[in-house]
């Protein structure tokens, strides 16, 4: 089921947008210090912190240490969250071959890897301790919604009213040529080759600078448009 999330952009001094990390917890921590982050301001983070790079399990330990300790990140659910819930947490055979397969293999060797497990090793669907991340990705929106913006992982389709959970989560469709929503909207999934950030007709942002190939990561304060960049 289609999960949106609506929040009040005005209770926050800044946004901050990160595009797809896929385990890049070393940039994260990077860009934390870069941006000087503050419990006065969000990060939207447009889905896909696993999966594909070697530090999928210090970035969720790291978002769950920020929200615990009164900061403020809301992420949005992206089509590697929904394999790695449905393939590892779940247990569904023909979704964990995709997933493994889609870097799905680097993400458990990374809570394999990670101290609290060292010792010993059940699988995502078998730690106990990892109940709280399998329920956070049970509570994750589709899309959020403010004022001003829409967030969505993958694409949000103008034409129609209620949208399809696969364009969400998978579409590569030149999505912004249809943007009437009179919002400016934010989206990860299909990542740049030259590692930037795009701006597209219809103020639509293209987010996904591929930073788990390039070692680099630029990032977007969108109430000022200030762009920030951070490598390895």
């Amino acid at each position: 089921m289609l999960k949106i999330e609506n929040f009040d952009e005005n209770i926050f001094d800044k946004i901050y947008v990160f595009g797809d990390l896929h385990g890049n917890y070393d940039l994260f921590i990077k860009m934390l210090e870069k941006i000087k982050f503050t419990k006065d301001d969000l990060i939207v983070i447009l889905g896909d912190s696993c999966d594909r790079g070697n530090k999928t399990a210090d970035l969720y330990y790291k978002y769950k240490e920020l929200m615990e300790n009164g900061y403020t990140i809301k992420h949005i659910l992206g089509n590697h969250e929904i394999m790695m819930y449905k393939g590892g947490f779940c247990n569904d055979i023909a979704i964990k071959r995709i997933w493994r397969l889609s870097g799905g293999k680097n993400t458990e060797l990374s809570f394999r890897k990670y101290p609290k497990f060292k010792s010993v090793w059940h699988g995502l669907d078998g730690e106990e301790s990892l109940k709280w991340l399998k329920e956070w990705l049970e509570k994750m929106p589709h899309i959020l919604i403010s004022q001003s913006y829409i967030f969505v992982h993958a694409g949000y389709d103008g034409r129609v009213v209620e949208q399809n959970e696969d364009f969400v989560l998978w579409s590569r469709e030149s999505f912004w040529d249809y943007n009437t929503t009179g919002k400016e909207i934010y989206h990860g999934h299909t990542p740049s080759v030259i590692n930037q950030i795009h701006k597209r007709p219809n103020n639509v942002y293209s987010m996904d600078v591929g930073a788990n190939f390039c070692k680099n990561l630029k990032i977007l304060e969108i109430k000022s448009k200030t762009e920030f960049e951070v490598e390895i």
